[in-house]
């Protein structure tokens, strides 16, 4: 029974929204008037009853020119009601206009025909069917050689369809049906070209009037350029020379004669990580600025996990570790992929003030050698 209910119900919502569907359009053609003459356009959007209606044309003088043109239009009575096109309406407004332009321009519209339409009207979302007309006419242009060059208006009035318009006495949508046409009138076909030319020609001068700046700033660049050039590259070398001084993996500040270990400083290549704790991998000397090698031993080994950093005495000064990820340490855990090593500084005490690098596989190890200040003794009072 259940089943039953649950299927009639299903039914009577689908017919209910299909007859929603059904008198909705017919709904919207009650309860929405039709649009304002001056809003109007079809669904493709051309305007339907857009007076006056403006349009753009060139001739030449001594030339006919011909001009292919339509419009759309409709006779509403009110909100709700209009006159409809039909054949003898159609007929009526088959007539030319009235040409109202300058003396010095012949204008004719040999063919004025008026063709019974239905238009397509939309207002929003919604669409309004009515029957209207198409009016298409030619109109043949000729300038006299006597005419100034430049534009000029002409104009055309339909005087059957405002006369309709008049009849059925609507004044607020009621157009007055005319066509403006702006003519650029051009002394030859040579002329336009030429004019067109123009600004091509203007900027052609204008680069060539600044060739000779341009000129000028490029010798300046290149002369700054054979100065700045060799500097710039003297600089790359030596910045790429001395690389590894600029930035170290690890830097260590210690005196002569002292030694210092540093947890975790340098990276473990592939392999080392199953080195046993405590054995030395690597021994380094270090070497100055000129190349030169210092008695300062960098040995590279597994500490013991636990292990602390063992100064010889109070006498180290700064030890810094640069990282590839920015942190200070990293845990020797068993199995990490991160596995870094500790190193052993031992600074010989005949070694002299300095800042002195030891370089391997694992890293570069900076040693700035500084000799701890000399206490003064003062003698006891009695």
């Amino acid at each position: 029974m259940i089943a039953e209910l649950k299927l009639l119900a299903c039914a009577l919502g689908a017919y209910a929204s299909g007859l929603i569907r059904l008198c909705l359009p017919c709904i919207l053609l009650i309860y929405f008037p039709f649009p304002a003459v001056c809003q109007t356009s079809d669904i493709r959007g051309d305007p339907v009853n857009g007076f006056p209606i403006n349009k753009v044309a060139e001739a030449y003088r001594g030339e006919k020119t011909y001009l292919n043109m339509s419009f759309k239009i409709y006779f509403p009575i009110d909100r709700d009601r209009y006159l409809p096109v039909d054949s003898e309406l159609a007929k009526r407004l088959s007539v030319p206009p009235v040409v109202r332009t300058s003396s010095k321009i012949r204008v004719e519209v040999p063919k004025a025909v008026c063709i019974s339409r239905n238009l397509h009207l939309k207002e929003g979302a919604s669409l309004v069917s009515v029957s209207g007309g198409v009016m298409e006419y030619d109109v043949e242009i000729f300038p006299e050689e006597s005419l100034e060059s430049g534009l000029h208006e002409v104009a055309l009035a339909f005087q059957e369809i405002n006369e309709v318009f008049r009849e059925l006495n609507v004044k607020e949508l009621s157009p007055v049906a005319e066509v403006q046409i702006r003519v650029h009138v051009w002394p030859s076909r040579e002329a336009k070209l030429q004019a067109e030319r123009q600004p091509e020609e203007q900027r052609q001068k204008i680069g060539e009037a600044r060739e000779p700046e341009a000129a000028e700033m490029r010798s300046r660049l290149i002369k700054m350029g054979a100065v700045i050039l060799p500097v710039a590259v003297v600089a790359a070398f030596f910045a790429f020379r001395y690389r590894k001084w600029i930035r170290p993996t690890v830097t260590v500040k210690v005196g002569p004669g002292d030694h210092f270990q540093a947890r975790h400083a340098v990276k473990a290549l592939p392999g080392e990580e199953f080195s046993e704790p405590g054995t030395i991998l690597r021994t380094l000397w270090a070497k100055d600025r000129h190349r030169k090698v210092a008695r300062i031993k960098v040995e590279t080994f597994v500490a013991s996990v636990g292990e602390e950093e063992k100064p010889s005495d109070n006498r180290v000064l700064m030890v810094t570790t640069h990282h590839e990820f920015g942190s200070n340490t990293v845990p020797n855990m068993p199995g990490a992929e991160n596995l870094r090593l500790d190193i052993l500084v031992s600074v010989a005490s005949s070694v002299r003030s300095g800042t002195y690098l030891a370089d391997g596989p694992n890293g570069s190890v900076k040693i700035k050698v500084v000799r701890r200040p000399v206490q003064k003794t003062v003698p006891r009072r009695r």
